[in-house]
């Protein structure tokens, strides 16, 4: 494949499941060869190249092309993983199975089979039931590694949070899982975090998801907590979906980066802020000033 097919490929992969299918098909044997070579394990290359491809899954929105080849991305994430599983990470933290079921709900979504909605919680169930028997604090300290060692959050967001943080406090809202929320909110430095929570007993997963904090009205029942405590005025939340809308109408400052089109059309019927990512943290900084004047 050309470099710049493969580009083009690379953005529709970033809303369209079948597009992320035709990567998972392109490139999944040189990975899977690739870990082969160096773990020797045919079971094991197979679990780990799942979790190369559901991590590229998660991340590829955010992926940002630099001209080299998609390949060198996912060969940076597989060798990530196992050097995670030889620093003795011994239980996989997601099966093939669960990849290829998370990206038939996303082939749903984008055939306009099913809502958003309805997707989120397919995609929190498949992924709690594919930790079942995983101890908590193996996946708390991968997904610790993982943000701290990948580029999945945009430059934007360390100066925005530091602009912030002199004159408020910082919570992360999100529908991942409380281990996901836990690791950025240690990244960051934030004072809480709102998250779904997969159920632990005696510190094991055991396969299901607690609740929810993905739904519309569940982030704002959690922002919800916030403005009570802090108040309106002069707040700030940042969303990408249709499920952060309620959240983003609750605050005085809504920003929407890196929209899905849902999101994208009711930021430019309400007049929200949507800013280009080289944008943001000058915004949040001009409106932060505004609010002593």
């Amino acid at each position: 494949m050309q470099i710049d097919q493969e580009q083009k490929l690379i953005e529709l992969a970033k809303t369209d499941g079948q597009a992320f299918g035709e990567l998972y098909d392109l490139y999944y044997l040189k990975i899977f060869n690739y870990i082969l070579r160096r773990t020797s394990d045919f079971e094991l290359s197979q679990d780990i190249t799942a979790d190369v491809f559901m991590k590229a899954l998660d991340m590829i929105h955010k992926f940002t092309w630099r001209g080299l080849p998609f390949s060198a991305w996912l060969y940076r994430i597989a060798s990530n993983e196992i050097a995670d599983h030889f620093r003795g990470k011994q239980t996989r933290t997601v099966s093939l199975e669960v990849l290829t079921d998370a990206l038939a709900t996303m082939q749903k979504y984008k055939a306009k089979l099913q809502g958003y909605e309805t997707t989120v919680l397919e995609l929190l169930n498949i992924h709690a039931a594919g930790l079942k028997g995983v101890k908590y604090e193996v996946v708390l300290a991968a997904a610790k590694r993982f943000f701290k060692q990948s580029d999945k959050f945009f430059d934007y967001v360390a100066p925005t949070i530091v602009a912030l943080k002199k004159s408020h406090d910082i919570a992360i809202v999100t529908g991942e899982p409380q281990f996901v929320a836990e690791a950025v909110r240690e990244l960051f430095g934030a004072g809480s975090y709102y998250s779904s929570q997969y159920e632990v007993i005696k510190g094991v997963f055991t396969g299901k998801v607690a609740s929810y904090l993905a739904l519309r009205h569940e982030k704002h029942q959690a922002i919800g907590h916030l403005m009570q405590k802090h108040g309106a005025g002069h707040s700030f939340a940042f969303g990408d979906s249709e499920g952060d809308i309620e959240m983003l109408a609750a605050v005085e400052h809504p920003v929407c980066l890196n929209a899905t089109d849902g999101l994208r059309a009711i930021a430019q019927e309400r007049g929200w802020h949507t800013p280009g990512i080289n944008e943001v943290a000058r915004l949040v900084v001009r409106l932060n000033a505004n609010r002593h004047k």
